[in-house]
């Protein structure tokens, strides 16, 4: 008998970034000067799998009526300053050198909008209430409130404008 799991979006995000971590641990193993043919045989079909289950879970953490992202927040110590990006503007923001390799990861989150993560962080810091720019009003696409002068993506449809 088949059990159905339920799984949040942030479930899903955390699935496909253990898994991403996994896949390059394995192809680092599996190129690796140290693999031999034993490790290209072990490894060749997990490999497929754990990426045809990455882009799976991708899938579906990506469907769905809302437009949640991964936010997290950096400390860099060197610059005593912090940094709350969407994951997965990371690697852009350290490679302008606007994130050092040395910033450490405090925590992280998933919100529908910018309005929202600035929010969550701004309770999580011990931070004023966050306050939106602008005035909020209704989506053009599905008539969800958002604010439009802020970040100005849609709860709801992801209509950004």
């Amino acid at each position: 008998m088949a059990h159905a799991i339920i799984l949040s979006r942030k479930d899903l995000w955390l699935i496909v970034q253990a898994m991403e971590q996994r896949i390059a641990a394995e192809e680092a193993r599996y190129t690796g000067e140290d693999s031999g043919e034993d490790a290209a045989g072990d490894f060749g079909n997990d490999l497929w799998y754990l990426k045809m289950l990455r882009d799976q879970f991708a899938a579906k953490r990506d469907a769905g009526d809302g437009t949640a992202k991964l936010y997290q927040c950096w400390f860099d110590e060197t610059e005593a300053s912090l940094s709350l990006l969407w994951f997965q503007d990371v690697q852009q923001h350290r490679d302008q050198g606007l994130l050092r390799e040395t910033a450490k990861l405090l925590y992280e989150f998933v919100a529908e909008t910018g309005e929202e993560a600035g929010a969550i962080h701004n309770l999580r810091q011990g931070f004023a209430p966050y306050v939106p720019m602008g005035e909020a009003a209704p989506c053009p696409n599905c008539a969800a409130m958002h604010y439009p002068l802020g970040y100005g993506d849609c709860w709801r449809c992801g209509h950004i404008g």
